[in-house]
């Protein structure tokens, strides 16, 4: 008998910059990892946080 061993691995990453991006890569990063984002537009932030992209793309939106 083969016995597979799935071990998950989760990193902390941090993200610095939430436009385009950084929005991008906190979506999908923060699907398996936990993650901070930090912006100096504390309005993408905020977005972010209450699950809303502060951009425009269709391809990540569906990961929300």
């Amino acid at each position: 008998m083969l016995y597979l061993s799935i071990t998950k691995i989760v990193i902390n990453v941090t993200i610095a910059g939430t436009s385009y991006v950084g929005s991008s890569n906190v979506i999908l990063l923060a699907r398996h990892n936990k993650l901070i984002a930090f912006d100096i537009t504390q309005e993408k932030v905020d977005l972010l946080n209450n699950i809303v992209l502060p951009i425009v793309n269709n391809e990540i939106e569906h990961y929300l």
